[in-house]
């Protein structure tokens, strides 16, 4: 089941909401501990490197679902159940409401992040089709629009 991209997506978006579960958490008790900081030193305050790697995990998460949502609206026979609707549909809802809530900035250069998950994932489907992998109806191929 791992060799599809919705998997692949919804890992990442469910990993990305556990980061910011715990990384929200941590900074609630690591403020109630700290006396608070004013605005002037709070801007020059470095970004840790765990908040970078999630920015990044963010980015891919979040690029990466709402491609999956346009890929399986356009180029697949949409079925209507629920964990389709769930995994190809409501993850986009989800990401925008995120976005809208969150208030991360999202700067033009991020877009290498999820290019990058989309490369690598192109590349995993050329070497599963080398190696004779199929999909799970027993097609050589695990979309019909990555038929090599």
């Amino acid at each position: 089941i791992l060799i599809y991209l919705t998997e692949w997506a919804y890992f990442l978006l469910t990993l990305h909401t556990v980061v910011s579960a715990a990384l929200c958490f941590a900074d609630y008790y690591d403020s109630r501990s700290q006396p608070s900081v004013d605005q002037d030193s709070a801007q020059s305050l470095q970004i840790p490197w765990h908040y970078k790697l999630y920015w990044v995990l963010y980015n891919v998460a979040f690029g990466g679902g709402i491609c999956i949502t346009i890929l399986y609206w356009t180029l697949e026979t949409p079925d209507l159940s629920v964990g389709s609707i769930f995994g190809h549909a409501i993850n986009s809802v989800t990401i925008v409401i995120d976005v809208m809530v969150s208030g991360l900035p999202c700067r033009l250069l991020h877009f290498v992040y999820p290019l990058t998950f989309g490369v690598v994932y192109i590349l995993f489907t050329v070497v599963y089709w080398a190696a004779g992998g199929t999909g799970l109806d027993g097609q050589p191929y695990i979309y019909p629009f990555l038929d090599y």
